[in-house]
């Protein structure tokens, strides 16, 4: 009905945005969050795919697609500090994460 859409809005709060990942782990945890003074959003990635003897396998070539409310200007993954290409289109931008080992945060400015 109606009213589900607007519970799930409100369960997931205002930052609630689409996203779609293609070439990750099963176990990749993902929280998006917008930062409204800084102007930025911030994707968290957690890899929690375990391999043998318990480690971490890394995911790799993460491609993201994330609707936007506005222009971004760049991305960046944080742990590395390196700049991420990205294309941005009718209201979404994307942008392949070379390697997500346990985590990563990716800004969009």
């Amino acid at each position: 009905p109606q009213m589900y859409p607007r519970m799930l809005a409100e369960c997931l709060g205002q930052d609630a945005r689409p996203i779609h990942l293609s070439g990750a782990p099963n176990l990749l945890d993902v929280h998006v969050r917008r930062q409204p003074r800084s102007k930025r959003t911030m994707i968290h990635l957690i890899n929690l795919e375990l391999g043998p003897i318990e480690r971490i396998v890394p995911a790799e070539k993460v491609r993201v697609e994330i609707e936007v409310e506005r222009a971004v200007s760049a991305v960046t993954a944080l742990r590395d500090g390196k700049p991420l290409r990205f294309r941005q289109k009718a209201g979404r931008v994307s942008f392949t994460v070379p390697e997500v080992r346990e985590f990563d945060v990716i800004a969009l400015e």
